[in-house]
């Protein structure tokens, strides 16, 4: 029967300082990884938040440059209402039709914008799912190996107390 177990077993046989020990080094290996995730986590929640104030940034840029260039026009055709009278109902109609195409394909560019980021973001989510549900079968894995193999030195202590009782 003591032919099954390594020799190491019986030379140094399982103590409960040994057993302790090796519980020790797995606790840190998950504390470990936990730290990993952590400073994983913390680092995507940093770039999520500069990708969100650069993207807010762009929008109020190209807001105001909009607006700047909104401002502009708008007085370039109060001086050609000024100049040329009548017949610039026209091409006053032409010109809100032009900036509401604008504004209108502005929007759809924005909307497809902010509909990219939400699938990125959904993307990003999703593979942080599938990561950590991945680190907790591996937890648990190794969790099994390890009560299974205090359950056989529990049972190889019992079968030698046994033997030397």
């Amino acid at each position: 029967m003591l032919s099954h177990f390594p020799a190491r077993d019986l030379d140094e046989p399982v103590t409960r300082d040994h057993l302790r020990a090796e519980l020790a080094v797995l606790h840190q290996r998950i504390t470990d990884q936990g730290a990993v995730m952590a400073v994983s986590f913390a680092t995507l929640d940093q770039k999520i938040t500069d990708q969100g104030a650069t993207l807010g940034q762009r929008i109020t840029d190209q807001g105001a440059t909009l607006g700047q260039r909104i401002t502009d026009q708008g007085a370039t055709l109060g001086q050609r209402i000024t100049d040329q009278g009548a017949s610039l109902d026209q091409k006053i109609a032409d010109l809100a039709m032009t900036t509401n195409d604008r504004f209108a394909r502005l929007e759809q560019r924005m909307e497809v914008g902010f509909a990219a980021v939400d699938v990125r973001f959904a993307d990003l989510e999703q593979r942080m799912g599938e990561r950590f549900s991945a680190f907790q079968r591996e937890i648990s894995a190794e969790m099994r190996r390890w009560h299974l193999a205090t359950l056989m030195v529990m049972v190889a202590i019992a079968t030698l107390a046994r033997l030397a009782g």
